[in-house]
């Protein structure tokens, strides 16, 4: 199998994380043949929402997805 024919989605839980939003975008490399960012925002209160938005806007080219957590519950990942 050839790594470089899988698109990768690269899944960012934040919150109150506004500060680091641009530079998780900047820094994360091209994996496989696309690379997919999806942040999931967890109500914050410093306006990391808003953040993603506006990185969304300025960074058209790259593939990058919000999803809003309307409730407080805890996620597991089965792998």
């Amino acid at each position: 199998m050839n790594m470089k024919n899988y698109t990768v989605s690269v899944i960012i839980p934040c919150k109150n994380e506004r500060g680091t939003i641009e530079e998780a975008v900047r820094s994360c490399p091209k994996l496989g043949s696309a690379t997919q960012l999806i942040f999931v925002e967890g109500n914050s209160q410093d306006g990391t929402q808003e953040e993603i938005k506006r990185v969304i806007k300025e960074y058209p080219k790259k593939d990058i997805s919000l999803i809003v957590q309307k409730k407080r519950v805890k996620l597991k990942l089965y792998v």
